[in-house]
């Protein structure tokens, strides 16, 4: 397992008592990473696990990991769920007994349909697009209104 990023100042006493002291040759944290270090890191994953515990708008870090192929699993919060096609590129769990088992699941997911998902849904021309219909449909609304 490696954990890389930043550890929040309000997170810091927990990293100390909890997970520190579990840190091993088999359980890292490597810090902040580069673009560079990230892209080795992801591509190279068994899997990506974002387990999160709050609601996230958009998990930049998913597409990331689904870009080089690699499968997700993340909770059942915020964006997670659009982002995720369950049992398809990844696994969106509720709970950790249920990341568990989705990690002896990771292998019938396809690192190429994990790819294919951000090809079809995420790149910048295709969220570019997205967006522009959405504000039409809004300006479309607004005249309707008025």
């Amino acid at each position: 397992l490696k954990i890389a990023g930043l550890i929040a100042p309000e997170n810091k006493e927990y990293f100390e008592k909890e997970i520190r002291p579990r840190l091993n040759s088999k359980i890292q944290y490597l810090g902040l990473i580069n673009e560079e270090e990230k892209k080795a890191l992801l591509k190279n994953a068994y899997c990506f696990l974002h387990l999160n515990t709050y609601p996230e708008g958009f998990g930049l870090t998913l597409i990331e990991a689904m870009a080089c192929g690699t499968p997700v699993i993340g909770m059942k919060l915020g964006s997670i769920p659009e982002l995720v096609d369950d049992r398809k590129t990844g696994f969106v769990v509720k709970n950790l007994k249920e990341a568990e088992s989705a990690m002896k699941n990771i292998d019938l997911i396809s690192r190429e349909d994990c790819r294919q998902r951000v090809e079809k849904n995420f790149t910048v021309e295709q969220m570019v697009n997205n967006y522009e219909k959405v504000y039409q449909e809004i300006l479309k609304a607004k005249k309707k209104n008025e």
